[in-house]
């Protein structure tokens, strides 16, 4: 009896190769090996499930080591073994990378009859297109796979055939649209109006004294500020600021290593952003109102206020006033 479902692992074999070839492998970022990794594991277990040993998967044993003839003939041997439509959109891979566009081009023809996704297989088309000197009818693949859905930005950043076409007007728009699908934060205005506080800054108190260093990075595609807090006594704190669409405000969570716990949301007014919540205390019980306003200065800095409500005065008092100035180069 089987342990595993044969055929449900080779599902989900060809659905991950689908994936990854739609662009989907942005989502590991800088650890794209573990997408590779993934495809592997479910062709070791499917091999093993059908009692053969490993190194029969020779079609992406060779691909994987850049064996492209021998990939070619093994994709094509899986074929006649009922492999699924992606193995016609490796060879014509295998074929583009022997500097064989035309036949690439012809197998990718194949490949769509056979049911290739529309995507990965006018971007593969695109590339052999530019290798035949082609731009213009490259440019037409192109703009079929955008119209399929391409997410593949990596690709369109890092192709050698198809860096010629980088100050074409019209693959820039292309590029622009697959970016903004990757990447949709980038595109909303409200969500880079938080970006005067990226940075690597020296933070001082209204007497001069110097309170710490912030380093303010962008990170997620844009969608998310990190902010790395250490004072000049050493303790450490770390907060997330986000824009959220759907209630239109910033929102910012905080954590530091003295045990302060703030939760804050708000937006950009009258020149200053502007967030108002609660800060709780580890080992103390209650939370109590809280709010915090970031200024840009003229002079480049940037001044952080924040204020902590005092029920027995029936008022907010100061809980922090700091004024940044960029480090490069400041002590």
């Amino acid at each position: 009896e089987e342990l595993v479902d044969v055929q449900d692992l080779e599902a989900k074999y060809a659905a991950l190769q689908a994936y990854y070839d739609q662009g989907l492998s942005w989502l590991f970022q800088d650890v794209l090996v573990l997408s590779t990794l993934s495809q592997a594991v479910l062709v070791l277990l499917a091999t093993l499930a059908r009692g053969q040993p490993v190194e029969s998967d020779a079609a992406a044993a060779a691909f994987a080591r850049g064996a492209w003839a021998e990939a070619i003939d093994a994709y094509r041997a899986a074929l006649e073994e009922g492999a699924g439509p992606e193995a016609w959109l490796q060879i014509a891979r295998a074929q583009r990378e022997l500097g064989q566009a035309g036949p690439a081009l012809a197998t990718l023809d194949e490949g769509r009859s056979a049911g290739v996704a529309e995507a990965p297989l006018e971007l593969e088309r695109a590339r052999n297109l530019m290798r035949l000197d082609r731009p213009e009818a490259a440019l037409r693949a192109l703009d079929a796979a955008v119209e399929a859905g391409l997410r593949d930005i990596q690709t369109l950043d890092t192709a050698t055939e198809l860096a010629p076409l980088a100050a074409n007007e019209h693959f820039q728009r292309l590029y622009r649209t697959v970016r903004q699908r990757v990447f949709p934060c980038e595109a909303l205005p409200a969500s880079r109006a938080f970006d005067f506080w990226i940075g690597e800054w020296l933070v001082r108190l209204p007497g001069g004294e110097v309170a710490g260093r912030n380093r303010i990075t962008k990170g997620a595609g844009g969608c998310v500020l990190r902010e790395d807090w250490r004072s000049a006594s050493g303790v450490t704190g770390t907060s997330l600021s986000f824009y959220s669409p759907e209630k239109d405000e910033w929102r910012q969570v905080w954590v530091g290593a003295g045990g302060s716990l703030i939760d804050i949301a708000g937006g950009f007014e009258a020149g200053s952003m502007r967030l108002v919540g609660t800060i709780e205390y580890v080992g103390q019980a209650g939370r109590a109102p809280f709010r915090g306003t970031w200024t840009p200065l003229p002079d480049g800095r940037v001044r952080q206020f924040f204020e902590q409500f005092n029920p027995a005065t029936d008022s907010w008092s100061p809980w922090f006033d700091g004024f940044y100035t960029l480090a490069t180069g400041v002590e």
